[in-house]
């Protein structure tokens, strides 16, 4: 537990840079600041140290995600304020939904955690209860892809089968193959010998959002 003339943060995040920089600003502002790579190790720090906020990225590499880390935070210690950090315009390109996160979740897109005045403003608001949602928008092509083409294009990206993907989603093989020639067709990939479009769809999904991962596991 800390001294109430203090502000403490968590930060979570799987990039170590990442870490450092959010690190340096909060302890700029008057923070006591710990890190964490995973969220094992948060869950850790956690029951020795509690902060005023924490913030999670929503990817954290191999193990339990930054979901599963918000659930925990939110059941076991509610009066911790989150924000969470995230590549993806909303939930849906994430391969979620509203069930997701605890609701009243505060967002911020991690490309903004570079501009220290964003972020600094971000975690101003959500100490105030005040909602943050400062995330951003697809740029083209992806902009124009429906939910169900981003969600299965994410699984693409993840290295799953069309068999597995299907069995994922609950529905037939031929329907994931119908909706991935649709999102080749839109983002002008044509049919022939030089590029294989599977993995040119992927390296367009990988480079918006970088490799989504896969959690095999959660806190428990």
């Amino acid at each position: 537990m800390h001294e109430s003339d203090h502000k403490f943060a968590l930060v979570v995040d799987d990039e170590p840079i990442i870490g450092a920089l959010l690190e340096e600003v909060l302890e700029s502002q008057g923070f006591d600041v710990e890190t964490a790579l995973r969220a094992r190790e948060a869950r850790d720090i956690l029951e020795e140290y509690e902060p005023d906020i924490v913030i999670i990225d929503l990817d954290l590499g191999p193990g339990p995600s930054g979901s599963d880390l918000s659930h925990y935070v939110s059941k076991t210690y509610p009066h911790i304020i989150q924000l969470i950090l995230t590549k993806y315009p909303d939930l849906v390109a994430a391969g979620m939904d509203e069930c997701s996160l605890p609701s009243g979740t505060s967002f911020l897109a991690k490309e903004k955690v570079t501009n220290s005045s964003v972020l600094i403003e971000a975690v101003d608001k959500a100490l105030r209860d005040e909602p943050v949602n400062m995330s951003h928008t697809l740029s083209p092509p992806l902009e124009g892809l429906s939910v169900n083409q981003l969600q299965v294009l994410r699984m693409v990206a993840q290295g799953y089968t069309n068999t597995e993907i299907s069995r994922r989603r609950k529905r037939t093989e031929g329907a994931i193959e119908k909706v991935l020639t649709s999102t080749y067709d839109y983002l002008g990939f044509g049919s022939d010998d030089v590029i294989n479009r599977r993995t040119e769809a992927v390296r367009y999904y990988c480079k918006a959002f970088g490799p989504p991962p896969r959690q095999t596991d959660d806190l428990g």
